[in-house]
């Protein structure tokens, strides 16, 4: 992870996020609990994910927090908003 990625990451872990509250770029990194608000979901669901390999997390190499990446998580919410809850839909490891 280069210095610009960790910049993304503090940057945007110092708020909650929101698509109107912060401008978020495809490279940036979301923790857990900011990926997990952006997705509408709790971050126990995420872990969950995780652990069963349908949405992996990327680790910070320095503090092995989760990250998630904003182009994931887009196509990821796009899929969650354009079907019916489907707890299969989440395959995208």
């Amino acid at each position: 992870m280069n210095k610009v990625e960790m910049n993304n990451i503090n940057q945007v872990s110092r708020t909650r996020v929101s698509q109107t509250q912060v401008s978020l770029t495809q490279d940036s990194m979301l923790k857990i609990g900011d990926a997990a608000d952006y997705l509408g979901v709790s971050k126990k669901t995420l872990y969950h994910w995780d652990k069963n390999g349908k949405f992996k997390a990327y680790r910070n190499p320095m503090n092995n927090y989760k990250l998630y990446k904003v182009s994931r998580l887009q196509e990821l919410k796009a899929k969650l908003e354009n079907s019916e809850y489907n707890p299969d839909i989440v395959n995208t490891k």
